[in-house]
């Protein structure tokens, strides 16, 4: 007569076999550890499963971290407020959204020789969203991406996902309305695509703002119209060429060094 296999998994605790198995497990690495159903066949094909199943694994999971406020059930509109006008500009300037299955990201490209303007723009991200951003660094260039995943962050900033090209870009009404939103703004706009440089031996001054987008550049000339000064507008960039205008206008919306 043969052996009886016995599942280990459905003996009692307090079985010496289970205790056994249990200590068993501790220190092992599981295979599907880093896999995900983008880079593992076999990961993905569970998942194709267990979807057509409705068989949904994390369910406990989920309710558990909704019930501890680590996972949010709810999406209100956000707050209109200096930093999320300042976050606006810099997501039309230099970042984008992402569109996934689940959620969105929120992306924003920066150049790491300026940490503080790093720091600044994840503070600003907690602001907003009320959840730390993460930083990745490119080993391939200068350059770090600060993101967020989010559920509904095209609709609720307003701003489309995917490669924002050449689309027409409109300044929301509730920004405006307000100088002090205005400014943020722009700031934002700025910091994310703009630059100051100044050639004492020739006496030139130049504040400008580069952008391939149309709409962009309009944006800002009109705003650095508003605030009565003299902005320059070329193919791909416009800016101020007066010193005492620079010095100004750097100063009124306290920009990077």
């Amino acid at each position: 007569m043969g052996k009886v296999r016995v599942n280990v998994t459905q003996l009692p605790s307090s079985d010496p076999r289970y205790q056994k198995w249990r200590k068993s497990l501790k220190g092992r690495v599981s295979w599907a550890k880093g896999k995900t159903k983008e880079n593992d066949i076999r990961i993905k094909r569970r998942s194709v499963l267990m979807k057509k199943r409705g068989i949904d694994n994390f369910s406990v999971w989920r309710k558990e971290q909704i019930r501890s406020g680590k996972i949010k059930s709810i999406y209100p509109r956000l707050k209109h407020s200096t930093e999320l006008a300042y976050l606006y500009g810099f997501i039309l300037g230099d970042g984008h959204i992402e569109k996934h299955p689940r959620t969105e990201k929120l992306v924003i490209t920066l150049n790491t020789k300026y940490p503080i303007l790093i720091k600044n723009v994840e503070r600003v991200m907690f602001t907003v969203f009320g959840k730390m951003p993460k930083v990745s660094l490119d080993n391939s260039s200068e350059c770090c991406r600060v993101y967020i995943y989010e559920k509904y962050l095209s609709r609720r900033l307003h701003i489309k996902t995917g490669n924002k090209g050449q689309l027409l870009h409109i300044v929301p009404s509730w920004i405006n309305r307000s100088k002090k939103f205005t400014l943020s703004f722009v700031k934002g706009l700025f910091e994310a695509e703009g630059s100051v440089s100044v050639h004492l031996p020739t006496y030139t001054y130049n504040m400008s703002f580069a952008n391939k987008n149309r709409s962009l550049l309009d944006i800002v000339e009109n705003i650095l119209l508003s605030l009565g000064l003299h902005p320059e507008k070329r193919e791909v960039v416009v800016r101020l060429r007066r010193k005492n205008e620079v010095e100004y206008f750097r100063k009124l919306i306290n920009f990077r060094e």
